[in-house]
């Protein structure tokens, strides 16, 4: 709640930081203007408003304000959605939006164009609403019982009962016509002595009810999308609140919550709006059986029984259609995970040449899903032809249980109660989609439910009795990480200790996994502890204890109070400003930013940015060097002025000199008065640092000082330094720490600093050229469309015929003129069988109605029994035709919905890497998500409803120009225009959905970021921004949503009100032409356009819908366009190759884009086979771009590289790829087992993935797990240290077996010792392989054949290592100078 002070407090959101300041002029994250601060406290004000209830006139007085006819806006230079100012005319056929489409039409639209929300529709205010709402539901129901689903409707309670209203009166106008007036025209039409004013009278009032009734169903919807907008905002911004509470989010929750933002929320939408159709079919039903019965009798019962009695069976087909769906949710969001986690690190994947065994993977999980998506659209699609069939079927057992009775049934009667059950269809008809939307919405809202009512994060800090002199104390601590149910983290066991699977249970089922134990410690205020040990010891995860990450189990955790900063290991970066991400929403301070910049060794390389620190900084930094991510992560640590820092080996990222500048200016300069935990593997450091404490398994096996340490004979700590001294260089003559402190000033290389080129954040997709028939070739082709399309006709024309049966059966009356199975088959003329009597008689109408010259009592016909038989049968051809079309529509567009998705997946995992870094994640996880949704499940059902609704349309209206001939003009005229405008229309609409469609990928982007970042986010206490953020990106979406739905309610009315005009013309051309026609053919011509009246509104909506969401389709096209990396090259290589590894580089240059400078320049090597080169260079000076020309991750931009006498231009990218190991910097696993990680396409057998695991020092940890190779690796391989994670990456370099092996600063993150086994390792396993080593500790090279200095860009050195050792003017040598001080 805003507080007069300025400032918003947080609570319960465990951060150490309790709020963050909102002083005007403050530069925080979102750059907030002051308006933007002014508009946050309007919003709480509006808030506590409406809590206080302080009357009518403050809740509904804007409102109540739209009543007016005609207003003008007070607001022309505003940005809010103009509706809220909008008069009662312009409100209702949605006008206001007039200008926009226009423009949409002529020019086109971009996000610019997009209105702002106004207060009361802001995501923020309304999620406090529904909270108040939902916490009230608890506390009085509990939590187990409370339904989101009541809260929801208390929330929205006052403006869906408007809607409901609105809905009855529309049902109520829509029964009126058919049923009363078409009544009243047929007996003027059987009547010539009625005068012709009454039947003008009459098209008069069917032209006010049509009216009253187009005004109130498009009020309805326009109500109904701007209560769904609120209910949208209100949870998804509830959802996000709650995901920055969460107490353990993963990679697998991402999906989850993907999916709740996108997919869930569109059902919502659809139920909120639609859900309100329920209540037509009751009503209507009711208004039915009364006057059914007037006409006909207790027969009509039967028919209205039928009617009533098809509700329970769409209920049914609706709750057997939302299981399945159920279950392919559960599908989906592990698809989308995976598919996340397969985008998030396609480099590495294309590196290892696992593009097939991922695409392997997600297929599997898509089939599963497709299964389950056809036959729910199987069985929606069954749902929706059999519901207008309720009517026919109604229609027939009412009229031959009637005539079979011996009742003579009169055309007036026959198409007075035809068309009142297809009046009541006109509801019934909705009656699946609503039903399917609420129960759709009911299983959304019990997810989201679930979602919130996990755990969340809480403070396990007791600082109340903390010594005055310590900052942190832990007494007997014993930690554990928590999992998702039914998994398991580390489980293994060294000497006495062991790691159990799960040491605390059923906390909402979460499972705890102990790796502290019995942690026992000090850290004195303004000390320097360090931390050490081996891989997997436990170093990162007790700074994760720190921050609140791991569950306490056991003991007492102290923590004195001033704020943590917290520099993890994998630096996380977001899609800002560089400036942006070391501020992280703090006040700028010139000051203290620019002693930052100095510390962190950034100043160079703002130097050689044009926007300096203004430049944009990719998403996840990709556009980063790691050294250079982890200089800037560290930097938002330092600017952050908190009193305790946590370092989990900052300096392992970046080369010996910036490390010594690092550690000299940063960690003993501007830190040097605070707390600082370092954990590292740099003895330097240690042997700095006030306190050292040394973990094994979990357990601290020594504290002390680094002296007490030393003295330990046979020490754990004493054994590593010595070790490190017994490795370390002599001291080079003139080499001073003044010298190395002068060098690591030396300027950066911009090769790779800071690609300005960022990601499309808004973009719209286009139209594709083709793209529908392209789509339909996919759907199976022109045949199979041409076939469920004869389906979907046959149904209509069974339809049809049914009616046109009824009218020749009528028409042919008692039969003595009108003889079917006789020779004369010569129908009357109208004198002989319609002259009606001079004077009408009123009687009883269940009696018989004798006049002369009438056609005589149907029952009389001798042949009524064949007019009853094909009645019939004409029923059970229909169900039969349902059946047909279901099934073939169902299997045409799931085979389209599939080959679309199988396509996309196969092209984007084709795609070159700079394709990836020029667009975002959070576009292409929509693509995968919201899209494919809309592909899936949105677009087939608008497809089948439509395209059945418009051949339906086309019969009724050819059937009454038959019967009319007159009408035939003014249909041609009103087609014209329908064209005209839904060209007009949809162009406009189509235009809005792009839009909105654009808007919605960064909020999919943010999410992505936050679970990434969570732990940085909570620890510096900026839960407050980041919701603001966010609430920027949703309340963007938002506005693109409501105004893609309100301009489908702008088209809707514009063609109703043609639909309309139709209706009334038949009705003047049939007042004007009595006599002309019998009224049974007049009835049927009534019924027919009666329907296409009622219907033309849901089937124009419908159709717009559809066509505003092919652009799903499209999006989905637009990628699976442009340029993809050649699988197959132009030489076939063997099956061994390369057999030697020699590699020749012929004047390599190499860009990232066709604008960027040169990263490679002219680079010249020749490498021989079997030969160990190691890669040196300052950050940023090429290095691991030359790792990246080697996998062709990006073609050269001239040059030439050749192995084994092969231009490795000339070949596939899978036989290039997979023909060389790689060992990353940045170590990846993926969730699943163990085996799949190491080898995905299980091409090696047990035992030689036994042999690596134990060549790469692991085997003893995966045999301490009871499943062995099948252990669980859990999402992002939560359960392994950095340094496993690096050493499994060595496992499946040893399985790949190549002539070839490629190390990225694969040794940065292990110990001294681990490094030691893997240097072991590598000089014995790959004794015969070409090795290049990128590497930041320089003795690790030292023994190689020969050394590679880069420095931006060109090779600067390249010899022996002991020819460069001997050179004192060599880069090299200086590089040597630092690390061996670095080691002293």
């Amino acid at each position: 709640m805003a507080r007069d002070d300025g400032t918003d407090e947080v609570a319960g959101d465990g951060g150490m930081m309790g709020r963050f300041e909102l002083t005007p002029g403050v530069h925080i994250a979102t750059s907030a203007s002051k308006a933007e601060l002014n508009r946050r406290s309007d919003e709480a004000l509006y808030f506590e408003e409406y809590i206080k209830k302080q009357g009518w006139s403050k809740k509904y007085g804007q409102a109540l304000r739209n009543l007016i006819p005609i207003r003008k806006s007070k607001r022309k230079e505003s940005r809010h959605l103009p509706s809220s100012d909008a008069g009662c005319l312009s409100f209702v056929s949605s006008s206001w939006l007039s200008p926009l489409m226009f423009k949409a039409f002529r020019k086109g639209i971009s996000t610019e164009d997009v209105w702002d929300l106004s207060k009361k529709d802001s995501a923020k205010y309304n999620a406090s609403r529904l909270t108040h709402f939902w916490e009230e539901e608890i506390k009085v129901k509990g939590s187990n019982k409370a339904s989101l689903a009541r809260a929801v409707w208390r929330f929205s309670r006052t403006r869906l009962l408007w809607a409901t209203v609105l809905m009855i009166l529309t049902n109520a106008f829509q029964f009126l016509g058919p049923a009363w007036v078409q009544n009243e025209l047929l007996i003027f039409v059987e009547n010539e002595n009625e005068p012709q004013s009454w039947g003008l009278v009459l098209v008069a009032l069917l032209l006010v009810s049509q009216c009253l009734r187009t005004l109130c169903f498009n009020t309805m919807w326009i109500v109904g999308y701007h209560t769904a907008i609120r209910v949208m905002g209100s949870l998804q911004y509830m959802v996000y609140q709650k995901l920055l509470k969460m107490r353990s989010p993963n990679d697998q929750l991402l999906g989850k919550v993907v999916n709740m933002c996108t997919n869930d929320q569109e059902r919502l939408c659809e139920a909120v709006a639609a859900g309100v159709l329920i209540i037509g079919a009751p009503a209507i039903s009711l208004m039915s059986m009364v006057y059914s019965f007037f006409i006909l009798g207790p027969w009509a019962l039967l028919g209205n029984f039928i009617l009533i009695a098809f509700t329970p069976v769409s209920m049914g087909i609706a709750k057997l259609t939302n299981k399945i769906r159920t279950s392919s949710v559960k599908l989906s969001d592990e698809r989308v995970t995976l598919t996340n986690k397969v985008l998030a690190n396609i480099k590495l994947i294309k590196m290892y040449a696992w593009e097939r065994s991922f695409f392997k993977k997600i297929m599997e999980v898509r089939n599963k899903e497709h299964k389950k998506l056809k036959l729910a659209l199987f069985l929606q699609s069954l749902g929706s032809t059999l519901t207008p069939s309720s009517a026919t079927l109604a229609t027939v057992a009412t009229f031959l249980g009637y005539t079979l009775a011996g009742n003579n049934l009169k055309p007036t009667d026959a198409f007075a109660v035809f068309s009142i059950f297809n009046a009541v269809l006109f509801s019934m008809g909705r009656l699946p989609y609503a039903i399917r939307c609420i129960g759709e919405a009911k299983v959304c809202l019990h997810r989201v439910k679930e979602y919130l009512d996990g755990p969340e994060f809480s403070s396990q800090n007791d600082s109340s009795s903390l010594s005055p002199s310590s900052a942190i104390e832990f007494v007997g601590t014993k930690f554990a990480w928590e999992g998702p149910p039914n998994s398991s983290r580390k489980t293994k066991a060294k000497g006495k200790r062991k790691y159990t699977a799960v040491v605390a249970s059923n906390e909402n089922s979460h499972t705890f996994t102990a790796v502290l134990f019995d942690i026992t410690l000090t850290v004195g205020r303004g000390s320097l502890f360090g931390v050490c040990g081996g891989v997997g010891s436990g170093k990162s995860s007790l700074l994760s204890a720190l921050i609140g990450e791991l569950k306490l189990l056991d003991g007492t955790m102290r923590v004195m109070a001033g704020g943590i900063a917290y520099v993890t290991q994998q630096a996380w970066i977001f899609n800002d400003t560089l400036k942006e991400n070391i501020l992280f929403g703090l006040p700028y301070d010139s000051k203290r930013y620019r002693a930052t910049i100095e510390a962190c060794g950034l100043s160079r390389d703002l130097e050689l940015l044009s926007n300096g620190d203004l430049t944009e900084v990719g998403e996840n930094g990709f556009n980063l060097s790691g050294g250079q991510k982890q200089r800037i992560n560290l930097a938002r640590a330092v600017y952050s002025n908190q009193e305790i820092y946590l370092l989990d080996d900052p300096l392992s990222a970046v080369d010996a000199k910036v490390a010594a500048h690092i550690f000299q200016h940063c960690i003993n300069g501007l830190l040097k008065e605070k707390t600082v935990i370092l954990a590292t593997h740099s003895i330097r450091a240690l042997l700095e640092c006030d306190t050292v404490v040394v973990l094994r398994d979990g357990i601290i096996t020594e504290n002390g000082t680094p002296e007490e340490l030393m003295k330990k004979e046979g020490g754990e700590f004493s054994v590593m330094v010595k070790e490190c001294m017994m490795e370390s260089y002599p001291t080079h003559a003139g080499t001073t720490e003044k010298k190395v402190e002068a060098s690591t000033h030396a300027e950066f290389s911009s090769d790779e600093c800071f690609i300005p080129q960022m990601k499309s954040e808004k973009h719209l997709p286009k139209s594709i050229d083709n793209s529908f028939r392209r789509y339909l070739i996919m759907c199976g082709g022109y045949c199979v469309s041409f076939l469920s399309a004869s389906a979907m006709i046959l149904f209509a024309l069974v339809r049809l015929f049914n009616s046109i049966w009824l009218q020749t059966w009528l028409d042919a009356g008692n039969g003595q003129n009108f003889q079917l199975l006789s020779g004369n088959r010569s129908a009357p003329t109208r004198e002989q069988n319609f002259s009606l009597p001079q004077s009408h008689e009123w009687s009883d109408p269940h009696m018989e109605l004798s006049v002369e010259g009438d056609v005589g009592r149907v029952g009389d016909n001798p042949e009524q029994w064949l007019y009853q038989s094909v009645y019939g049968l004409s029923l059970a051809a229909l169900l039969l035709c349902c059946l047909l079309k279901a099934s073939a529509m169902s299997s045409l567009l799931m085979r389209g919905s599939r080959a679309l998705h199988d396509r996309l997946l196969s092209v984007v995992l084709s795609k070159p890497v700079m394709f990836f870094d020029q667009i975002e994640s959070g576009v292409l996880l929509s693509l995968f998500s919201k899209d494919m949704d809309e592909v899936d499940v949105r677009y087939p059902y608008f497809v089948d409803v439509v395209w059945q609704g418009f051949v339906l349309v086309i019969s009724q209206i050819l059937l009454v120009c038959v019967v009319f001939p007159y009408f035939t003009i003014p249909a041609v005229l009103l087609f014209a225009v329908f064209v005209l405008m839904d060209v007009w229309m949809n162009k406009a609409v189509a235009q809005v959905k792009r839009v909105s469609s654009a808007l919605q990928s960064p909020v999919v982007d943010f999410l992505s970021s936050t679970v990434s970042g969570l732990s940085l986010i909570r620890t510096y206490g900026q839960q407050a921004v980041f919701q603001e953020r966010f609430k920027g990106h949703l309340n963007n979406h938002l506005a693109g949503e409501i105004l893609f739905r309100l301009s489908t309610c702008w088209f809707t009315f514009r063609m109703e009100t043609l639909a309309m005009v139709a209706v009334v013309v038949t009705a003047l051309i049939t007042v004007l032409t009595r006599g002309s026609v019998s009224p049974a053919e007049a009835g049927n011509a009534l019924s027919c356009i009666f329907v296409v009246g009622a219907f033309i509104s849901t089937f124009m909506r419908l159709k717009s819908e559809m066509q505003a969401r092919y652009t799903s389709v499209e999006r989905i096209m637009e990628y699976m366009e442009g340029p993809v990396e050649a699988e197959i090259g132009l030489l076939s290589v063997p099956q061994n190759w390369p057999p030697h590894g020699s590699i020749t580089m012929q004047n390599v240059c190499l860009r990232y884009g066709p604008d960027k400078p040169l990263v490679l320049k002219d680079i010249c090597v020749e490498i021989n086979p079997a030969e160990k080169i190691g890669v040196v260079g300052r950050t940023g000076a090429g290095k691991t771009s030359l790792i990246t020309a080697l996998m062709r991750l990006i073609e050269l931009e001239s040059g030439q590289i050749i192995i084994d006498g092969i231009d490795i231009s000339q070949i596939g990218l899978f036989e290039l790829r997979a023909a060389i190991a790689v060992i990353p910097q940045d170590p990846v696993l993926f969730g699943g087992t163990l085996r799949h990680n190491l080898d995905p396409f299980d091409e090696h057998t047990d035992d030689m993935v036994w042999d690596a695991l134990e060549k790469s020092h692991l085997k003893d940890k995966v045999l301490k797990d009871s499943k062995g190779l099948m252990m669980v690796v859990e999402a992002d391989g939560d359960n392994f240290s950095v340094g496993e994670k690096q050493l499994l990456c060595l496992a499946r370099a040893l399985l790949r077996r190549n002539k070839i092996l490629l190390l990225d600063e694969a040794t940065a993150s292990v110990d001294l010792m681990t490094d030691r086994l893997i240097q072991l390792t590598l000089n014995e396993a790959f004794a015969h392989c070409t090795l290049l080593t990128i590497a930041h500790r320089l003795d690790t090279i030292l023994s190689y054949d020969r050394i590679i200095v880069l420095d931006a860009g060109k090779i600067l050195e390249f010899d022996r290592p002991e020819v460069l050792r001997q050179k004192e003017d060599s880069m090299f040598y200086s590089m040597l100078g630092a690390m061996t001080m670095e080691s002293s």
